[in-house]
């Protein structure tokens, strides 16, 4: 989170043109490329300045930024575990969407109450949990996130859903490259 967030120098200034260009051609830094994240943690910058959040400390460890806690801390993990319960709610509508489209017929309870205990177990599982733990780990939500959406969009099988569905997951791999795996 330090050198994500708290040591980046593009990213304490907020959101701006120049930190958009260095976004997306900041390759070597912190050995990943994922410009919408790196826009994402910005735009947190810039959220917290509007809502007069002090994230700035002199007096801090980290240098001029405070040690991710306090209200700007639980700003970030807030937005972490809103993404996190967006993720859950787009794989649990996923699950739903493909059960009909296989069985071709209405969805019963059954399977409905089986599709939301398997998202639960997906959203609780410690490798899920991590990333929302670490403000550092918002390029993963975010990449999820555009993969879900992606594949709600690529299944409606629609023209214009299909052009949407790579719009979507171009903002996958924006956000974390691993998403690269989808197709």
């Amino acid at each position: 989170d330090v050198e994500y967030v708290a040591k980046n120098p593009y990213i304490e200034r907020g959101l701006n043109i120049r930190l958009i260009k260095w976004a997306t051609r900041s390759v070597g830094y912190a050995e990943n490329w994922h410009p919408l994240t790196w826009i994402s943690h910005a735009a947190d910058v810039s959220l917290a300045d509007a809502l007069g959040i002090d994230f700035r400390d002199p007096k801090a460890k980290w240098g001029v930024w405070a040690k991710l806690d306090g209200a700007f801390a639980h700003l970030l993990h807030w937005e972490n575990i809103l993404i996190h319960v967006a993720n859950a709610m787009l794989l649990w509508w996923l699950m739903l969407r493909l059960i009909v489209l296989k069985n071709e017929a209405i969805l019963d309870l059954r399977l409905s109450i089986l599709a939301a205990l398997l998202t639960a177990f997906w959203a609780l599982l410690p490798l899920r949990v991590e990333v929302v733990a670490w403000v550092s780990e918002r390029k993963e939500l975010l990449s999820v996130f555009f993969m879900m959406l992606t594949l709600h969009l690529y299944i409606s099988r629609s023209g214009i859903f299909c052009l949407l569905a790579v719009m979507t997951y171009a903002l996958a791999l924006l956000s974390k490259p691993v998403a690269v795996t989808l197709p």
